[in-house]
């Protein structure tokens, strides 16, 4: 499957998508000996379509990927060679992936001559606002799976049937990149969230002007109720968010916070863990499961062996075999 972007380079008056398109991950997303994984997929390749977009936005959309093209070899030059890569010297292909990511929905959406297009100037901005956020970062440490100015490049392009208005958001980190944090997305509106006190209702009334929330110290349990967040010993209800960090609702009855334990100690789930997964620590084995953390960037190493698959071993550190935005 070809991971980087088809036609990025292409003016966008016509804005071609490949049938496979890009999938953004920071790290490469095809297989070991693959094109995507080689870098070698030519622009062109397979079929394609083509979207006519209306002048304005095409000349603004153009902008904006030569912007963010440019912050991106930026980022490049100062990242790649800390991992034994070569800089990119044209980025245009993976400033384009998000908008092409997002266009694609027309083939969804009942074809390009059903939509209408736009930019939201207030996500351009942030689009452009993520990626100058990182581009002194070379830890990926956020960005396991999209890069930072992914989602608010890609609904910069905002994409809608004919005749209906924009939409004001899809997802609460549009609103949280346009309002900042406290706003959430109900209903393609951007709500500002309202703290409930303990034992106040956190269930989303009907025509909402705001989200009730339950704060910091509190979460919305099972029953849509804000509750205190469990110390060691404290009943839970099974949530995800129902005790503090470095703890995990215990089954039992009744179910309490338990302290997690680390890589290598014994477990019976996962939520035990507090990295990693609980598992058989060797292929095949019948013995007891263990928490068993994969290596991270940056963990010290003698061997490739000793990162694992998407990771190798350069300078005495873990660093990724595929980063995007190398060569």
């Amino acid at each position: 499957m070809l991971c980087r972007l088809v036609g990025a380079g292409l003016g966008y008056r016509h804005l071609m998508l490949g049938v496979a398109l890009a999938c953004g991950l920071a790290f490469g997303c095809g297989s070991p000996g693959s094109d995507a994984a080689d870098g070698e997929g030519k622009a062109g390749s397979g079929s394609a379509i083509t979207i006519p977009l209306p002048p304005p936005v095409e000349q603004r959309l153009t902008s904006l990927v030569e912007q963010l093209a440019q912050i991106v070899c930026e980022r490049s030059r100062n990242c790649c060679p800390g991992y034994g890569l070569r800089s990119l010297g044209d980025c245009t292909d993976i400033a384009g992936a998000p908008f092409v990511q997002r266009a694609s929905q027309v083939l969804f959406g009942g074809g390009p001559d059903g939509t209408d297009y736009s930019i939201d100037e207030g996500l351009a901005a942030a689009c452009l606002q993520s990626a100058r956020s990182v581009a002194n970062d070379c830890g990926f440490a956020t960005e396991k799976l999209l890069y930072a100015w992914t989602l608010p490049c890609m609904h910069a392009l905002r994409i809608v049937p004919k005749g209906e208005p924009p939409t004001e958001c899809d997802d609460d980190h549009d609103c949280e990149s346009t309002r900042g944090a406290g706003h959430r997305c109900f209903e393609h509106r951007c709500l500002a969230v309202s703290v409930m006190p303990t034992g106040g209702s956190c269930a989303v009334p009907s025509g909402p002007t705001s989200i009730p929330g339950c704060g910091p110290a509190g979460y919305c349990n099972s029953k849509q109720v804000c509750t205190p967040i469990g110390g060691p010993g404290e009943v839970c209800d099974g949530s995800a968010n129902a005790c503090t960090a470095g703890l995990y609702c215990q089954p039992g009855n009744p179910p309490v916070c338990a302290v997690q334990v680390g890589a290598g100690e014994p477990c019976d789930s996962s939520p035990e863990c507090l990295k990693g997964t609980c598992a058989c620590p060797a292929e095949g084995c019948l013995g007891q499961s263990t928490c068993l953390r994969p290596s991270e960037i940056g963990d010290a190493c003698t061997t490739d062996n000793g990162c694992g698959a998407l990771l190798r071993c350069f300078g005495g550190r873990c660093v990724p075999r595929k980063i995007d935005i190398c060569q």
